[in-house]
């Protein structure tokens, strides 16, 4: 957002001008001729700084009495416009300032969130190839048995109790880890949920609460210049 400042041509009266808004500011005559019509522009950048340039060379503009083309500056230093030096009131200018808020604070808190979601998700694939592994064990068991007992028929059935308890075993895992599978396919998405619902409230503008997204810090940062809900400026 960029802020002009200049002269009146008219009523010399300091004009502030930004976008299609404009306002006169002082008494009329208050502004002497030395102050160009477009004087100097003041403007906020990426770090929430205001930064104020001198427009033509010209022009003479006074930051604390250093005669200055380019400046950050703060509400407490004093500006002052052409060889007469008339000074800009910091109040007035803040009419047209809008409102910076601090959000790299952010940037932690959706590291925070996708490395929660990574974890749920590392765990749900290692309890599936755990269950895979399981799966294909039983079939493998199930095979081998009946080999077995077709080259040894005397020692078919329970008498083997060596085969059936493994058997038994394997089979006894692979429905509770199937079972299982069945409640964290559910309890997985519940969780994605309650990570998602408690993030949702972190992840916000400063300024109005209101949520940014699941996009990340960096695509925030890069998109936004200000919030879509409240128009505060961010500061990156």
């Amino acid at each position: 957002m960029e802020i002009m400042i200049g002269r009146d041509a008219n009523t010399s009266q300091l004009r502030v001008s930004t976008g299609l808004q404009s306002k006169l500011l002082g008494a009329p005559g208050s502004v002497p001729n030395t102050v160009s019509r477009q004087h100097c522009t003041l403007t906020i950048n990426e770090k929430g700084e205001y930064v104020l340039k001198n427009i033509k060379v010209q022009n003479t503009t006074y930051v604390n009495g250093m005669l200055i083309q380019s400046k950050v500056v703060t509400d407490s230093d004093t500006i002052e416009l052409g060889p007469d030096r008339y000074r800009l009131d910091w109040n007035a200018l803040r009419l047209f300032i809008p409102k910076t808020v601090d959000i790299t604070h952010l940037k932690k808190i959706c590291e925070e969130y996708d490395q929660e979601i990574m974890e749920l998700k590392k765990n749900r694939e290692r309890f599936q190839i755990l269950r895979g592994v399981t799966g294909v064990l039983t079939p493998i068991a199930l095979f081998a048995g009946g080999i077995y007992s077709f080259f040894n028929p005397g020692e078919r059935g329970p008498q083997n109790i060596v085969y059936w308890t493994l058997l038994t075993i394997i089979v006894i895992i692979g429905a509770s880890l199937f079972i299982k599978a069945l409640k964290e396919c559910g309890t997985f998405d519940e969780q994605i949920k309650k990570v998602q619902e408690k993030y949702m409230k972190k992840i916000v503008c400063p300024n109005c609460h209101k949520f940014l997204g699941f996009n990340g810090y960096s695509y925030i940062a890069q998109q936004y210049d200000a919030c879509q809900h409240c128009k505060v400026k961010f500061k990156k």
